[in-house]
């Protein structure tokens, strides 16, 4: 059995590729103020082109690390932001499954497990409710079995208290004490 993928094969990419994006955004940001920044015009004269030379040399420094910082924090806050936001699509679907499960243990097997469209656990969930499904139609045909076999237990009795031939219900009574150890079977602990 080929093991089915509980987060999707698009998840991991997207995520590299918009971490990718803000990456590039924050450095192309960084050389267009840094472009800004430092760019003069330049003079015709030698004298003038030598001390605006001088005046970039010095500045120059001081502007690109004074740019750097604001783009790198700018790009942190980017990815931070990128993070919390693609873990939340992850940790919020797993809180819900938490809280499902926990009500299906505590025997209400009509829970279901809802996502939002953009969550990515989404085969884990149809999963969960194909197994809570399941165990509902287990629950219920043991139920209608055992109802049954209460039926034949009391007819049972009151054939024996009436002194009447008991075999035919005792026979009744078996086949519905096996289908239901059937069913127990089939469910496997």
């Amino acid at each position: 059995m080929k093991p089915e993928r509980i987060i999707g094969k698009s998840y991991l990419p997207g995520l590299v590729l918009s971490a990718l994006g803000i990456f590039v955004f924050g450095v192309a940001v960084s050389g267009i103020f840094l472009y800004f920044e430092v760019c003069k015009p330049l003079d015709t004269h030698y004298g003038a082109l030598l001390c605006i030379i001088t005046d970039i040399q010095e500045t120059l420094v001081l502007k690109t690390l004074k740019i750097s910082g604001i783009s790198s924090l700018l790009i942190i806050l980017g990815l931070m932001v990128l993070v919390i936001f693609y873990t939340h699509r992850i940790a919020g679907p797993l809180y819900r499954i938490k809280v499902c499960a926990k009500s299906i243990g505590e025997g209400r097997l009509g829970t279901k497990v809802k996502f939002r469209q953009r969550d990515v656990v989404h085969p884990f969930a149809e999963s969960l409710n194909q197994m809570t499904d399941r165990y509902s139609e287990k629950v219920r045909a043991l139920t209608l079995e055992i109802n049954e076999l209460k039926s034949a237990v009391t007819e049972l009795k009151s054939l024996t208290e009436d002194g009447k031939d008991t075999e035919a219900a005792s026979k009744k009574a078996l086949d519905i004490d096996n289908r239901i150890k059937g069913q127990l079977d089939s469910i496997k602990i």
